[in-house]
């Protein structure tokens, strides 16, 4: 994370592996958000990946597969629902530079986002069923009502890919931009949204998502990590080990 004038920047930042997220990953970006929510000097948190991918979604090598479940087995948690917190509760508009595949949880989390900006390279993806379990981050509700039932019912049911100006049209993505390029003609977009005034900002995304909302939406997360943690379980661990065992991140 680091402060640049007034924007707060969180990346992704494992190119080495895809930017696949691990439970010590998801501990930083929930701590890197809370600190962007709290920090009185910034009124925009950008969020991107280093490297080629926004990111490969979760890390099922074996060592990042055994944290899951003993986090699963321990504490009766699953190490995304504190970071979805935290991104339901932020009060600064949060803009995604989606710089590359974003893939699972890097995808539906974007339903979370006041912006997404992606590279022309950039496509989406949430292999969740594939996996035998069911996509969270409030994806059920954020998608359909962002691109509709069927769109919504292709990409979380059946596992479709779409292309950065397929994301677009759907109203996932608000903009696409070259990949040549693509760092710097958004950083002077960044700059150019963080010259808005920042009371406006602020009290205009209230608004927008009001505390009653958000409410609803902690609520649903919890609901929803009760459900997944039932279809996280034996069968559901033995799929993802056998989907992921040939995986090369």
């Amino acid at each position: 994370m680091e402060k640049r004038d007034k924007v707060f920047w969180i990346s992704f930042n494992r190119p080495e592996k895809k930017n696949a997220t691990t439970v010590e990953m998801y501990d930083s970006l929930t701590e890197a958000f809370r600190i962007a929510n709290n920090d009185h000097e910034t009124h925009l948190t950008v969020f991107t990946g280093a490297g080629d991918f926004f990111t490969s979604g979760n890390d099922w090598s074996q060592k990042e597969r055994e944290k899951f479940v003993d986090q699963l087995e321990k504490n009766n948690s699953i190490p995304w629902v504190p970071y979805i917190n935290e991104l339901i509760k932020h009060k600064k508009p949060i803009i995604a530079l989606v710089n590359g595949p974003a893939i699972g949880i890097g995808c539906i989390v974007l339903g979370l986002c006041d912006m997404v900006i992606a590279s022309s390279k950039a496509y989406f993806n949430c292999p969740y069923v594939d996996l035998g379990i069911a996509p969270g981050c409030l994806a059920t509700e954020t998608f359909p009502k962002l691109i509709g039932h069927a769109l919504s019912s292709r990409m979380l049911i059946f596992g479709e890919t779409l292309t950065a100006q397929e994301a677009l049209t759907a109203g996932l993505v608000s903009k696409v931009l070259s990949q040549k390029g693509f760092k710097e003609e958004t950083s002077k977009l960044v700059q150019k949204y963080a010259q808005l005034h920042k009371e406006s900002i602020l009290v205009t995304k209230r608004l927008m998502r009001d505390e009653d909302m958000v409410q609803a939406m902690l609520d649903r997360n919890k609901k929803e990590e009760k459900i997944l943690l039932e279809l996280n379980r034996e069968k559901a661990q033995e799929r993802m080990v056998q989907r992921f065992l040939k995986a090369k991140f």
